[in-house]
């Protein structure tokens, strides 16, 4: 508004998104003759809640290999990709659904270097893969990583501190919702008054 305060929000809830707005009857703006106001209120507002255009989600494609996985994810339910290499040669990539998301996620490994061209119905993506020899640098440092990694895991292990976090049982909250709302019925039935 005039005085730099929002008037409305969203935030991302599953597969689409969540809006709340701030202003209340805004069809008197309509009323009062001002229209191109209301529409640019809600045009807004809708275009910021739609769901944005199917679009490939690519992991480990900025230093894409050779012989090293490249994980694909589409936002809705396909069964199967095709990947064309550089040469010509297609691979077809099988998807299956995600348990943390409602993407559909696969992964192939590359043969040859060049581009590949990821197609699905509405998008296609491109991928540039190098050879193995490239980006010896930044191999050197995921395995010097790993191998930090992989130290710090085995001198927890043998020192016997282990720093896991286990989730709280869930069935005392239950038990104790459900003696709550079977009091509250008993009392309600029986006619007792507190």
């Amino acid at each position: 508004d005039a005085g730099n305060r929002p008037v409305a929000a969203w935030r991302a809830h599953g597969a689409g998104r969540v809006g709340v707005s701030a202003m209340r009857n805004t069809v008197r703006w309509l009323l009062e003759g001002d229209a191109p106001a209301w529409d640019s209120y809600w045009i807004g507002l809708l275009s910021a809640l739609a769901r944005s255009p199917a679009a490939w989600r690519i992991s480990g494609g900025s230093h894409a290999t050779v012989g090293r996985p490249i994980e694909i994810a589409w936002p809705a339910p396909l069964d199967a990709a095709v990947v064309v290499g550089p040469g010509a040669s297609s691979d077809t990539v099988y998807l299956a659904p995600d348990r943390d998301s409602l993407a559909w996620r696969g992964r192939f490994w590359p043969r040859e270097a060049g581009v590949h061209r990821i197609a699905a119905p509405g998008d296609t993506a491109l991928v540039r893969v190098s050879n193995r020899l490239a980006w010896a640098g930044v191999r050197a440092r995921e395995r010097s990583l790993a191998t930090r990694l992989h130290g710090a895991l085995w001198t927890a292990e043998a020192s016997g501190t282990h720093s896991a976090r286990v989730p709280l049982p869930t069935w005392p909250f239950h038990v104790v919702f459900i003696g709550a709302v079977g009091w509250l019925w008993w009392e309600r039935r029986s006619g007792r008054e507190g």
